[in-house]
């Protein structure tokens, strides 16, 4: 015997209307609770309509089930333009109107607080890439994890000097978006990675022997002239000591620049709340926690993240357009952070394990040295 079909929620419906009795309108109710959240809401409006219990179930599933935000958008949508057609055709059932209302302020509140850092995150990159679009093909992002090294390995991969500058910078904004906005006191390590890892590689782009800074020296001693070479080869031994000072110079303003571009990006962001939640949110929290599992738990695994997070930090700090407020918290912040260190080198100082005050001598210097840039917010 073939198995009778199931009316959809529409045939359902229907039949309550040509049938419309409380004992008609409980069973309707009784089998809407048998089906899938899905299906419920794509019917929502034949629901919506039922003018004693409909409006009671479809508040419950909004009280009691996790809706997307384009779930409850479109949810909202769809209960503001019934209301809207009911106030124009002077519907008369006010119980039932005043019920369709509180279920949209309710979908509305819901919704403000369902624009969570998840759909913030995803609509910043989305954001991001349309700002780059015009002059990047966002495939190529796709080879930037590929060539991705260990955060904090000495040894950069030397494939990189053929990037764009401006792949990197995208890539380093999002790397900063999925770091920095979410829920999560933990860092996404993982996303963190990415980050450095579009940090280091720009700066190998930007001052490798490939690199730009690199190819323009190398044309620039092409163009000696032979006659000079004795001269030159005279003063290489200087000259180059010289170079490696200007390029250490050089390599705080590459993380700054970054940090610039990702902040001027995200603060003409059309979302307010998107742009106060990246900008004010948990990132120096988050990074500050980098820093202090290095200085207490030490580690290389932990050593290399910490001099980056160090590194962010005093970049956000010395951007032109930071608050002063935020840049005299960040500097207190780094300042807590030296204190600390400097009292677990004391500690250290009759323990045999060199590796680990090597490691803390490392954060020590670091932190000496960004501090004294937020100070003077030095312009190297």
């Amino acid at each position: 015997m073939a198995r009778k079909r199931r009316l959809t929620i529409q045939e359902s419906f229907q039949r309550l209307r040509q049938n419309y009795t409380p004992a008609n309108v409980i069973a309707f109710i009784d089998d809407l609770r048998t089906r899938p959240l899905e299906e419920i809401l794509e019917n929502s409006m034949y629901i919506l309509v039922e003018p004693t219990k409909g409006v009671d179930f479809l508040m419950e599933i909004i009280n009691t089930n996790t809706l997307s935000y384009n779930q409850l958008r479109e949810e909202l949508g769809k209960t503001a333009r019934y209301l809207r057609k009911c106030m124009d055709q002077q519907y008369e059932n006010k119980e039932h109107m005043e019920k369709i209302q509180e279920y949209l302020a309710r979908i509305v509140e819901v919704g403000d607080k369902m624009v969570t850092n998840e759909y913030l995150r995803e609509s910043a990159i989305v954001h991001l890439r349309k700002k780059y679009e015009p002059i990047l093909n966002n495939t190529v992002l796709e080879g930037i994890g590929e060539m991705e090294p260990i955060v904090g390995a000495e040894e950069e991969n030397d494939d990189c000097a053929c990037i764009d500058p401006r792949e990197l910078e995208l890539a380093f904004a999002i790397g900063f978006i999925e770091t920095f906005l979410d829920d999560n006191e933990e860092v996404n390590m993982e996303s963190f990675n990415k980050m450095v890892s579009a940090w280091y590689q720009y700066e190998k782009v930007m001052e490798g022997p490939d690199g730009i800074h690199g190819v323009m020296r190398k044309a620039a001693l092409k163009a000696e002239d032979a006659s000079r070479k004795f001269a030159h080869g005279l003063r290489k031994m200087g000259a180059e000591s010289r170079r490696v000072k200007a390029v250490a110079k050089r390599i705080p303003r590459h993380i700054d620049n970054l940090i610039n571009n990702t902040l001027g990006k995200i603060r003409d962001m059309d979302h307010e709340e998107r742009r106060k939640r990246i900008i004010e949110g948990g990132y120096k929290v988050k990074l500050l926690k980098i820093i202090r599992n290095a200085i207490l738990i030490g580690g290389t695994a932990l050593i290399h993240p910490a001099l980056a997070a160090i590194g962010l930090l005093t970049a956000i700090a010395v951007d032109k357009r930071q608050d002063k407020r935020v840049r005299n918290q960040i500097l207190n912040e780094l300042e807590n952070e030296l204190k600390i260190v400097n009292e677990k080198i004391e500690d250290a100082k009759g323990d045999t394990d060199k590796q680990k005050k090597y490691q803390l001598m490392r954060i020590k210097h670091k932190l000496e040295n960004d501090i004294k840039r937020i100070q003077f917010r030095l312009d190297e």
